[in-house]
């Protein structure tokens, strides 16, 4: 059986809220998740200046998928 590793998550309506705050439970779940050694992976159309700000607010580095698939940043 294969281990999970990675978590690859939209964000507007997914991981943020309607209003595009985010929850203290999501926080904990992304925390628990990056304690645990899994790589959280943002998944959007928003454009890599936007996923940037919400990255460093939750403090996850690493990888996102921009712009509806035409970007990887890192």
């Amino acid at each position: 059986m294969s281990r999970v590793r990675l978590i690859a998550t939209d964000l507007d309506g997914t991981l943020l809220r309607n209003d595009g705050s985010i929850s203290g439970r999501t926080r904990n779940a992304i925390a628990d998740a990056q304690a645990a050694g899994l790589q959280v992976v943002f998944v959007t159309a928003r454009p890599p200046r936007d996923v940037a700000a919400i990255a460093s607010h939750l403090g996850i580095t690493g990888m996102a998928v921009c712009s509806n698939g035409a970007i990887v940043h890192d």
